[in-house]
């Protein structure tokens, strides 16, 4: 499944969005406007962002001007919403690296199918990367897995440093370190940071064990840090997470 970025400022459309993509399995987080979503880029790396157009503060168009700035942010493809385009305005969209335009009032399984596809299409090109992207791409997504595998062995851990997992990855520390800065443009903290908490959204979604159980599960070693950065990263607290995910699976049409 998929990690996406919905922004949206319409709130119920963003809600709706928000329950059917995660009852299918995918880890969202969200934005109201194109320069709440600038900075959730830093604390939040998605596969793919849902983004409205017309929106306060920034719109889809420059959201998507300034994203493309940014050499990291550059391949994650982009679905505009939009209730009202032009020729010219999807065109200027598709021309800055729109992937592709939804158009208001639409049915949610054409979303889902639509991410379905990217997902689908970007997992057949990483099993060809050996024989057909350049060395540097190879590079970038051989370490990108060896890390999450790593991590997924030792993210309960809450003593788990920096030294421990460069160990079990064969690098050094510094070495390690580039790395991070260099395919993630994040430090380590930052990143495991993320990895624990979205193991935690499964949890909750997956299981009923308790916000403290799951915490600790996932490595945190306190429940009110825990509950915290999950509120900045998904906007809610984690029981109100859960429980408007246990009310989408139970009134969901779909």
């Amino acid at each position: 499944m998929a990690k996406i970025l919905v922004v949206e400022d319409d709130d119920e459309l963003r809600n709706n969005i928000i329950e059917h993509l995660t009852i299918v399995g995918h880890q969202i987080a969200y934005s109201p406007n194109g320069s709440d979503a600038l900075k959730s880029l830093s604390v939040f790396n998605p596969d793919i962002i849902i983004c409205d157009i017309q929106m306060p503060l920034m719109d889809g168009i420059t959201f998507l001007k300034e994203k493309q700035k940014n050499k990291g942010y550059q391949s994650i493809p982009l679905i505009f919403l939009t209730s009202h385009v032009s020729n010219n305005q999807k065109l200027m969209g598709l021309e800055v690296g729109a992937i592709d335009y939804i158009t208001k009032p639409f049915q949610i399984k054409e979303l889902i199918l639509k991410i379905d596809n990217i997902t689908s299409l970007r997992s057949n090109l990483m099993m060809l990367v050996p024989s057909a992207e350049p060395l540097g791409n190879k590079e970038t997504i051989q370490f990108k897995m060896l890390i999450e595998e790593t991590l997924q062995l030792l993210f309960s851990n809450q003593e788990l440093s920096i030294g421990e997992v460069a160990f079990k990855m064969n690098m050094s520390v510094s070495a390690l370190q580039r790395h991070l800065s260099r395919y993630y443009e994040k430090n380590f903290s930052d990143l495991l940071k993320e990895f624990r908490l979205n193991k935690a959204v499964g949890l909750l979604i997956k299981t009923d064990k308790s916000i403290e159980d799951i915490a600790f599960q996932c490595g945190f070693n306190s429940l009110s840090y825990f509950s915290r950065s999950f509120k900045n990263l998904y906007k809610l607290p984690p029981i109100k997470y859960r429980m408007s995910n246990l009310n989408a699976t139970a009134q969901s049409p779909f």
